[in-house]
């Protein structure tokens, strides 16, 4: 049986004059002429492989490039050749297949610290297939196998543990994800998997990548971090444009995933963040005023800026018999006896008027104040406690 060992416990003993296979991740962006638009990949593998050189290793590497159905020259590996010698000091070689005859030459010609680049493994259909023999094809060509496409795995994680997984699709990190969920405390998911995610829970997301197949695949995902306890983060910080492309017409927008994401370890490590009922009755305002249901909430206290999420589209009928309805997220500015800029929030009057402020006058007021097109009085303690809402189908 091979034994495991990390890079760094490696020494010039196990490498040196040894062919090392290493699994990278250089899939980087190519703009039309071919040029790398970014290398930031390129640049996370050169300690690994620099520290093979070192130690006299004939470094082997293995990649892909995009999702190539067969041989397509566009998705050929050479326009990196440049970039990677550059990087690693040396006149990196490169190899016109990832497997055979003229593969094997060039392998046994690689000097101690020389360094080969295969061609795209995915130009072969069998590497998405993980075809035994194919693999035993790549295996032969090195003594030694390194894995930097995939870096992280703990098995005894010390708590409370966060990890990041980014990609394109959900599809191909579903098993990443599930072995992570049984192990860490925070999910943090980025890339272009988080538009599935966002639809899945009924967010718009225009024409961003969707994979439309696995929105049930995404929402069992939800539910199974939340079944688990742990926390599943998405981004907040997006980038809306017109086109895909450097010239396009783009806007910015920035959430709070960051200290969405402090807050969640602060309750980890001992200090609880404060239920929104407390905080609602803290600004003298009704502790009831959002659902039992509530995911979880931002406030920036500085800005009093406050967002609430919940699960779905919502309705709360209360004791006075007004009823309120709920976005998936609602936005307000938050300050003493007021809610003031609300966006996300509904209520029934003849039909469906949004809500624009909630105020309580003073402390010792049993009036709560809904604008809502015109300002009306309701009971205060029809606000007292939250209460059970009903799922709706929109808002």
């Amino acid at each position: 049986m091979a034994t495991k060992k990390s890079v760094s416990s490696l020494n010039d003993a196990d490498l040196k004059g040894k062919g090392v296979f290493v699994r990278v991740d250089l899939n980087v962006p190519l703009d039309d002429n071919f040029n790398i638009t970014d290398d930031t990949r390129i640049r996370a593998a050169v300690p690994t492989i620099k520290y093979l050189m070192d130690h006299g290793s004939k470094v082997i590497l293995c990649t892909h490039l995009g999702r190539p159905k067969g041989v397509t020259p566009k998705y050929s590996l050479k326009p990196l050749v440049p970039r990677l010698s550059e990087l690693l000091g040396v006149q990196v070689k490169m190899a016109n297949d990832c497997i055979g005859e003229e593969v094997e030459k060039l392998v046994a010609e690689l000097s101690d610290g020389g360094v080969l680049l295969l061609e795209n493994v995915r130009f072969h259909k069998e590497e998405e297939k993980n075809d035994p023999e194919f693999s035993k094809k790549l295996a032969a060509l090195a003594d030694v196998y390194e894995l930097d496409y995939l870096v992280g795995a703990v098995a005894n994680p010390k708590k409370p543990f966060a990890a990041i997984v980014g990609g394109l699709k959900v599809s191909t990190k579903i098993g990443v994800i599930e072995s992570l969920l049984g192990k860490v405390d925070i999910l943090i998911l980025g890339g272009g998997m988080m538009f599935t995610l966002y639809k899945a829970q009924g967010y718009s997301v225009g024409s961003s990548l969707v994979e439309e197949d696995k929105l049930d695949l995404a929402t069992s995902l939800v539910e199974k971090a939340k079944a688990k306890g742990v926390s599943l983060l998405l981004p907040t910080d997006v980038v809306i444009a017109d086109k895909f492309a450097a010239d396009a017409n783009s806007k910015t927008f920035s959430g709070a995933v960051e200290e969405r994401a402090k807050r969640v370890f602060n309750k980890l490590k001992g200090k609880p963040q404060k239920s929104l009922a407390d905080v609602l009755r803290e600004y003298n305002l009704p502790p009831g005023l959002f659902p039992q249901n509530v995911k979880c909430y931002e406030l920036d206290e500085s800005k009093g800026k406050l967002i609430v999420y919940l699960p779905s589209v919502c309705e709360v009928c209360f004791k006075d018999s007004s009823i309120l309805r709920y976005a998936t997220r609602v936005k307000a500015t938050l300050s003493r006896g007021k809610l003031t800029g609300i966006e996300g929030m509904k209520t029934k009057v003849i039909m469906w008027v949004k809500v624009s402020s909630v105020t309580v006058e003073s402390y010792k007021s049993d009036k709560v104040w809904f604008t809502a097109g015109v300002k009306k009085t309701r009971p205060k303690d029809a606000y007292e406690m939250p209460r059970e809402a009903i799922q709706v189908e929109e808002f």
